[in-house]
């Protein structure tokens, strides 16, 4: 879903600007979700098919509710939503905080964020996710680190956990190989290790994809304990996909916990598919999940009603969270 420079650049400077090399959060500046959010963009003939803004408006129950500029509003799942306030694509409620900012090809490059939870064990947590990009704007990693404090019955526990994951990809753009690495100290310590290899045994013709859409599959394995941020990967917002889509994904996985003689271990495949496309090449249906589109054929987007509010803080949703607690 690569736009091209132009577009990358007016989409993305505009979501959300770093304006220091401050670690503080607050550093952020937050500013007006741009017009051209989710647009599909191929690169290739088919782009002239396209009707004017034709953009995802839903992946299964996740609904992508836009301004009648087109500035993407709120996002909703099916259970809770969240709301960019003024068109802002920032997001803070009594218990939990999101900012982001950009590289400067346009892609998601930063996010920071911070929870709390009261009651009878208060806890806190921050952090930072960054994301890094091939040449071929294609995700190549992500690095996940936070600090976190607990108290329960008057007793204070602390620790820091760090997620990384790296992406691999051959024959120029098809993703090949994934690698979780994950470690948390605490009290104890805890760390982990998980793997996926895409296998591609569809035909030339059904494997293609055009776009270079994220899939459902390929959320759940790129983004392997925060899939919070595929409705990003559905918009365009973390680069280009894999250039073909997979038919089997294959895993590892091992685990080890301070204290325990044995790691755990896990291996299993992902079957992937059937898919679908539109009159348009983009696809209408992968994993079993529809997708569904509208275009600004009349310069404006049509007024859609923004998802509901979470009515309660315990509905927040955390994007990052660290591992004994997954």
């Amino acid at each position: 879903m690569k736009k091209n420079t132009t577009l990358l650049t007016t989409i993305f400077s505009a979501f959300l600007l770093l304006t220091s090399c401050s670690e503080d959060f607050w550093n952020f500046r937050p500013s007006e979700v741009p017009a051209d959010c989710g647009v599909l963009y191929s690169g290739t003939h088919l782009d002239r098919n396209l009707p004017t803004g034709y953009r995802i408006a839903s992946v299964g129950g996740m609904v992508f509710y836009y301004d009648p500029y087109g500035r993407l509003e709120s996002i909703y799942n099916g259970n809770e939503s969240i709301r960019f306030v003024d068109g802002v694509l920032a997001y803070a409620d009594s218990r939990v905080s999101y900012k982001a900012a950009l590289n400067s090809r346009g892609l998601l490059q930063k996010v920071e964020f911070s929870y709390r939870d009261g009651g009878y064990s208060d806890s806190k947590e921050s952090g930072t996710a960054r994301m890094y990009y091939n040449n071929n704007d294609q995700l190549q990693s992500i690095t996940i680190r936070a600090n976190w404090t607990e108290y329960q019955g008057g007793y204070r526990s602390s620790g820091s956990y760090e997620d990384n994951y790296s992406l691999r990809y051959i024959d120029n753009g098809r993703l090949n190989w994934i690698e979780h690495n994950w470690k948390e100290d605490g009290e104890h310590r805890e760390s982990g290790r998980r793997t996926y290899q895409f296998r591609y045994t569809y035909g030339a013709y059904e494997s293609m994809n055009n776009f270079w859409q994220y899939t459902p599959k390929m959320v759940e394995c790129v983004l392997n304990d925060v899939e919070a941020l595929g409705a990003f990967a559905y918009l365009g917002l973390m680069g280009r996909a894999s250039s073909k889509l997979p038919s089997r994904i294959e895993y590892e996985a091992e685990s080890h916990y301070e204290g325990e003689p044995n790691p755990d271990y896990d291996e299993g495949y992902i079957n992937c598919g059937p898919y679908d496309t539109n009159f348009y090449k983009a696809l209408r249906m992968a994993d079993g999940v529809p997708y569904d589109y509208r275009s600004d054929a009349s310069g404006r987007m049509s007024v859609r009603a923004a998802a509901p509010v979470l009515q309660t803080a315990e509905q927040s949703r955390r994007w990052f969270e660290r591992p004994s607690r997954r």
